[in-house]
């Protein structure tokens, strides 16, 4: 699962299927960190170029309009299998994400 943000700053998930791997990836060209702060506004908090927080509101809802209610159960099942290796913080429940950066 991948939560994309593109050159115009609009954020999408793709692979949205894939629950064995998540990150984000910036394809802002050149990109600050805090330009890319700015695009993911509401969805994550960077906490460094390496590593963003994303919002599990936030990722539901990259994708609620079109979306069976399993794929939802099986989001909330990689969270709970990301906790007990660090990567889940509950105030506000996020997970922990790597970031790619594409220049």
């Amino acid at each position: 699962m991948v939560v994309l943000v593109k050159a115009d700053n609009s954020v999408s998930l793709m692979q949205a299927d894939d629950f064995k791997r998540f990150h984000c990836e910036i394809q802002i060209p050149n990109a600050t960190l805090e330009q890319a702060q700015a695009a993911l506004a509401g969805i994550a908090g960077l906490e460094s170029r390496e590593t963003a927080w994303v919002d599990v509101d936030a990722l539901l809802a990259l994708k609620r309009d079109f979306t069976p209610p399993q794929w939802e159960a099986s989001v909330r099942a990689m969270i709970e299998n990301a906790r007990p290796h660090g990567w889940v913080r509950d105030e506000p429940l996020a997970i922990k994400s790597h970031i790619v950066w594409q220049t």
